[in-house]
């Protein structure tokens, strides 16, 4: 499966930054993948900010088995990278 890539960065409660990737299928609106990255940065910090020019389409790669187990399942996958929770 190709998966889309969208580089996303929050802000939480506190001023930490949080920086995320949000993994979807190849098509997948880009909207979409916003609320995807919405979801998980609030619930890291339920006060946390997240503007949509701050969720931005990064690149198309072959997802990994694991990451399509996720996908299939939530439909989508995120890889936690600067001040997320792992």
């Amino acid at each position: 499966m190709r998966v889309a890539v969208y580089d996303t960065y929050a802000r939480s409660g506190d001023g930490n930054i949080l920086h995320f990737d949000v993994l979807v299928p190849e098509h997948t609106d880009t909207m979409r993948a916003y609320e995807y990255a919405k979801r998980y940065a609030e619930s890291i910090d339920p006060t946390c900010e997240l503007k949509q020019a701050r969720c931005n389409f990064c690149h198309v790669e072959q997802a990994s088995d694991s990451v399509v187990h996720e996908i299939t399942t939530a439909g989508h996958s995120i890889i936690p990278l600067e001040g997320c929770p792992t």
